[in-house]
């Protein structure tokens, strides 16, 4: 493995590889200050998803801390007591959020805890799909006892995979879990000794890596999307996508075109009259990624709903499927 070239700008805080597999590691590099998130490993991250997003070739990202004692100890505490006004600050940590990409990206994602994972660590690995730990592994998200509360989605994402009172302990408390407590409780995958760790996330993104892409991207959207979706639609999902499979094979731009422009046109115009009868809201969100092209290109007639009156189109008048958004997304 190399580093990849083509990213723009030069790497301190992180490092990205991508093997012949089609698996890229992530690494959080910082091990001086226990791999703290810094403004510039924030930025350095953006950039590295908003990359691999738009790489056909990547099947599988993993994330990773360098070292063996730190995955990632949160917060640079130093950066984060520097005199900012609270609007800058704001605005500055809005402009990243990169944990929020993470968690958009259409690929599998695996967080290969090796240590400490503490605060924004912890919500890092939680926007993963799936956590490997190591056994000597703590996970924890100790804001309040700093009088804060986390802001990287730790309040949002940790109850959907233990619990509200398993959640709501963690925080009071201020608990940090052992790899082995982690797993018990669902909240990681697996859980090895340390220097099991990195084979058996290779061999995990592996076998996910060499499974047909298309359909991994559309199995990981649908799932995602059943925490927001009523189950009929999101059953009617399920099947038009099954449907796209059939019909098209593995090729992606052909089976989304297809799906776009045909298949999937009678269910959207349901959908919009159920909804638009019921006066509920849409069941699909605003911000939602398309899966057109391997989901990196906005399509107007997106395979997750058609424009309707609760909201915006997520495209702009004469997008189509084959065409490059402009910069900047819908």
């Amino acid at each position: 493995m190399t580093t990849d070239p083509a990213l723009p700008a030069e790497l301190t805080a992180t490092r990205l590889t991508i093997d012949d597999g089609g698996v890229a590691w992530v690494t959080l590099h910082r091990p001086e200050a226990a791999n703290a998130r810094n403004q510039r490993m924030r930025d350095e991250l953006r950039d590295i998803y908003a990359y691999l997003r738009q790489q056909d070739r990547v099947r599988a990202v993993v994330l990773t801390g360098a070292g063996d004692r730190f995955f990632c100890a949160g917060m640079d505490l130093k950066e984060s007591a520097a005199a900012e006004r609270i609007l800058e600050r704001r605005e500055r940590l809005r402009r990243s959020r990169d944990i929020e990409l993470l968690a958009a990206l259409p690929m599998p994602t695996i967080a290969a805890v090796n240590g400490y994972a503490l605060g924004g660590g912890c919500e890092m690995a939680l926007a993963c799909d799936l956590r490997v730990v190591a056994e000597e592994a703590q996970i924890g998200l100790p804001e309040l006892t700093h009088g804060l509360v986390p802001g990287g989605g730790g309040t949002q994402r940790l109850p959907r995979l233990i619990g509200q009172a398993r959640t709501l302990e963690l925080l009071f408390l201020g608990r940090r879990l052992t790899g082995r407590e982690a797993a018990g409780i669902g909240l990681a995958s697996m859980c090895v000794t340390r220097a099991e760790l990195l084979p058996a996330v290779t061999e995990l993104a592996q076998r996910i890596a060499a499974l047909p892409p298309v359909a991994v991207r559309y199995a990981k959207e649908l799932v995602r999307r059943s925490l927001e979706t009523p189950l009929q639609a999101g059953l009617d999902l399920e099947l038009d996508a099954l449907l796209a499979l059939l019909g098209n094979g593995a090729l992606p731009h052909e089976a989304c075109s297809r799906m776009c422009r045909g298949q999937r046109a009678a269910l959207t115009r349901g959908l919009r009259a159920r909804y638009r009868s019921s006066g509920a809201s849409c069941p699909q969100p605003a911000d939602s990624t398309c899966l057109c092209n391997g989901g990196r290109r906005p399509c107007g007639a997106a395979f997750h709903h058609a424009p309707c009156r609760h909201h915006r189109p997520i495209s702009r008048p004469g997008w189509t499927c084959a065409r490059t958004a402009p910069p900047g997304g819908a």
